[in-house]
C-alpha cells in the first residue's frame, strides 16, 4: 500500500491548479521525473489532489518541526557534498519543468520535499520539487493568478 498525501486546494486558483496537476502527471517526462512530485490523481469530488507522500517533510516545515536539514533524529547537519546533490536534484527537476515549456516560479525550500536522506551519504538522498500553482507557460502571462493567496512579499529568482 502506497502513503499518499491529500491535498485541498483552495479559491480561484483551485481549477488552474488542477489542470496544472493533470499536464504534469500526463506528460510523457514530467509524470515520470524522479526530481518532481507525481500527482496520483484526484478524488472524484473534485476537491483534493493525491500526491506521493515524502514522510521527511519539506526543507522547511510549516508545523515548526526541525528541517530534514538538520535534524538530529536524521543524523545532524547535512554534508556539503549531500546539500550540493539536493541542490543537483532540485535544478534537474526545474530543468525539466522548462524543457515541457513550464516555469515554476516559486522555487523555495518549503517546495521541495524530502524523500530520502543521509546526513553524510549523498546517495542516499532524494528530494523533489513540488508545488506548481504559480507555474506558467513560457512566454505566457506572466501576471499574478487571480485570486491567488500570496504567500511571501518577494520574486523568485527564476521569474
Amino acid at each position: 500500500m502506497q502513503k499518499v498525501a491529500v491535498m485541498e486546494i483552495f479559491g480561484s486558483s483551485r481549477a488552474r491548479e488542477f489542470a496544472l496537476q493533470r499536464r504534469i502527471a500526463e506528460h510523457e517526462t514530467l509524470g515520470q521525473h524522479p526530481h518532481l512530485v507525481r500527482a496520483l490523481g484526484e478524488t472524484s469530488d473534485g476537491k483534493y489532489i493525491v500526491n506521493e507522500l515524502a514522510d521527511l517533510g519539506s526543507l522547511t516545515n510549516y508545523d515548526g518541526s526541525p528541517a530534514v536539514l538538520n535534524r538530529a533524529d536524521l543524523g545532524g547537519m547535512a554534508s556539503l557534498a549531500v546539500r550540493l546533490v539536493m541542490s543537483w536534484q532540485i535544478c534537474e527537476g526545474t530543468k525539466a519543468l522548462l524543457a515541457a515549456g513550464l516555469l515554476h516560479r516559486d522555487l523555495a525550500a518549503r517546495n521541495v520535499l524530502c524523500f530520502r536522506f543521509s546526513p553524510s551519504d549523498p546517495s542516499l538522498v532524494l528530494t523533489k520539487l513540488t508545488d506548481f500553482g504559480l507555474a506558467i507557460e513560457i512566454g505566457g502571462d506572466p501576471a499574478w493568478p487571480k485570486g491567488h493567496a500570496m504567500g511571501t512579499s518577494w520574486m523568485a529568482p527564476e521569474s
